[in-house]
């Protein structure tokens, strides 16, 4: 029978992340940001690693819960959701034609644990 710290320890080292700028980073882990713009789709759900970009850590942890197109419609529509603050200015300097918003929720902020190589797999 294995013990629960290992089992913990199991779970943890095979856990997603992304890594993300600091900025944004303190946004989601303090639930203002419950979306996250990028250029590509995920099918990843679930558990992941909030890793600020630069520091090698993981500062907590969040639910995504789902993997969206994001319209330009539904993109400047939702700004409270992504907290960018000039909408029609991140579409043109991205000069991205296809942007997906990953929906986050419940955030665990953590306290800056080290990332090992290996042990989490960005999504």
């Amino acid at each position: 029978m294995r013990s629960s710290k290992m089992m913990f320890r199991k779970e943890f080292f095979s856990m997603d992340g992304l890594i993300i700028k600091p900025k944004w980073a303190d946004l989601i882990l303090t639930g203002q940001k419950t979306w996250e713009i990028r250029g590509s789709r995920t099918n990843k759900r679930g558990t992941i690693g909030i890793i600020k970009s630069g520091t090698g850590k993981v500062f907590g942890t969040v639910e995504l819960t789902d993997c969206i197109r994001c319209t330009v419609r539904r993109f400047l529509a939702y700004g409270d959701e992504h907290c960018i603050e000039d909408p029609k200015q991140h579409f043109i300097t991205t000069k991205r034609l296809n942007n997906y918003n990953y929906a986050i929720s419940e955030f665990d902020f953590g306290t800056g644990a080290p990332t090992k190589k290996n042990y989490w797999k960005i999504c």
